[in-house]
């Protein structure tokens, strides 16, 4: 194993070690946090063996551009709609046993625990984003989404210089097309799309829709009457559904570009493919 600092070694060099299947690691026991899968070519598919090689979590995380911040972010906030889930199907059953005249004095009790828990998950997802530039300059001020979803967003994302174009941003949030369609999951294939992503963007859009002031919800009002007026007022057509979907892309490419712009990274082309900036969101 060959140990190197990889906190200070460049970039090129860094994934010329990873392709050459070198281990790159600055602390003791790497081969204990190691076994991240590193796609070498992303044109290639993920399951053709000459395309993957073992890397260091460490490295993986240096070459993608992802933080240790962003790692704990995502850990919490996993977390966070685990605790969340269980305290919903808890509290359902609880209810269930209620109407038939069962006691449920424990089942109260651990109900109230796991509330507790969920409530000191949020606490810690509020204190790490109160240090965080981006969320403070641009997304805590988004009207419809707390800090929860945008905890979901900037943790799954894990850095803008990730993606070097916006096709790859929404390829990765599965907003991408397949066949003039979104794309589908198929049974016995796995999706080259972050599932957890593609639900908290869905979230994002419901939230907008809900929230009559937000910017989303305008645009939302807007693209349903325009899929209305294009394909008819059919349910077949889906409009609700379609405008949901191109809301939750303007929002996606915009939070790229403000994120991009907040670290002074060049975005290429992207401004001048929308007339939705990152900075309507926020007026």
């Amino acid at each position: 194993m060959n140990w190197t600092d990889s906190n200070t070694l460049p970039i090129a060099d860094l994934r010329a070690s990873i392709r050459e299947g070198k281990q790159l690691c600055a602390a003791e026991g790497c081969d204990r946090i190691a076994s991240d899968i590193h796609h070498l070519d992303h044109n290639h598919s993920n399951n053709d063996p000459s395309n993957l090689v073992p890397a260091c979590k460490l490295c993986h995380d240096q070459e993608h551009h992802i933080s240790a911040d962003m790692n704990e972010l995502k850990l919490l906030t996993r977390e966070f709609y685990a605790v969340q889930d269980h305290r919903k199907a808890l509290s359902n059953r609880i209810g269930a046993y209620e109407r038939l005249g069962l006691p449920v004095t424990y089942a109260r009790q651990a109900l109230k625990d796991i509330e507790e828990t969920e409530a000191k998950l949020k606490g810690y997802i509020v204190a790490m984003l109160k240090h965080d530039p981006f969320y403070n300059s641009w997304l805590k001020h988004v009207k419809g989404i707390g800090p929860l979803l945008s905890a979901s967003l900037m943790a799954d994302l894990g850095s803008p210089e990730r993606f070097n174009t916006i096709g790859q941003l929404w390829a990765y949030c599965g907003e991408h097309v397949v066949d003039g369609e979104a794309p589908r999951r198929k049974k016995g294939n796995k999706s080259n799309w972050n599932g957890n992503l593609r639900m908290t963007l869905f979230k994002v859009s419901s939230s907008f829709v809900k929230n009559t002031r937000s910017f989303g919800r305008q645009l939302y009002d807007q693209y349903k009457v325009y899929y209305i007026e294009r394909d008819g007022p059919d349910p077949k057509w889906q409009p609700h559904k379609r405008a949901m979907r191109r809301v939750a892309k303007d929002f996606v490419r915009c939070l790229w570009l403000a994120w991009m712009d907040s670290r002074n990274l060049p975005t290429g082309q992207a401004h001048a493919e929308t007339t939705v900036f990152p900075e309507h969101w926020i007026e």
